[in-house]
């Protein structure tokens, strides 16, 4: 048997036929993530603003959502600070979308999601002596299995790291462009 055959292929289904839209109050998607990977309530601290109903799936959010939640409270120290933020505004630092005329005009997202870890010094060493590629590789594809899910919403994912303030992982969407 050779080595391909021994190593399960992995079954990608087109996620486009599988979106379940509905009406989705992302709010409710995001705090249901919180209470099941902080079930304490003693590591994330939760803001929230009113923010508009978006046509999504509610379902593939919450799969973003846990997989940039569940990063951030994995690669922060023990007991670090991790803030979830939901308004009804880009919160990315800085991303621009393309207009139909090629020129760059800001994100009008009408919701949006940023998970800060502020516990991370991104100059201190790694936790441990010898890397871990497996959770960096799973982060990777829970990354890019988020990305696409994104995407498909017609939103943004982003990415920004700073020193001494740790790093952000967030999602835009724009309820007109989805579906």
């Amino acid at each position: 048997m050779t080595a391909d055959k021994l190593r399960p292929e992995r079954q990608v289904a087109p996620v486009e036929e599988s979106l379940n839209l509905g009406a989705v109050q992302i709010v409710d998607v995001v705090s249901g993530v919180v209470h099941e990977l902080d079930n304490l309530g003693q590591r994330v601290h939760i803001v929230m603003e009113r923010a508009p109903t978006v046509i999504a799936d509610s379902a593939k959010l919450a799969e973003v959502a846990t997989s940039l939640l569940r990063s951030a409270l994995e690669s922060a120290p023990a007991g670090g600070p991790i803030e979830v933020e939901v308004a009804s505004r880009c919160l990315a630092q800085s991303h621009e979308t393309a207009a139909s005329d090629g020129e760059p005009q800001a994100c009008k997202a009408l919701v949006s999601v940023a998970i800060r870890d502020h516990g991370v010094d991104l100059e201190q060493p790694a936790r441990t002596s010898t890397p871990n590629r497996k959770a960096g590789a799973d982060f990777e594809t829970a990354l890019m299995d988020a990305q696409n899910i994104v995407r498909l919403h017609k939103g943004r994912l982003w990415v920004t790291t700073r020193h001494k303030h740790g790093r952000t992982l967030g999602f835009c969407l724009n309820s007109e462009q989805a579906a």
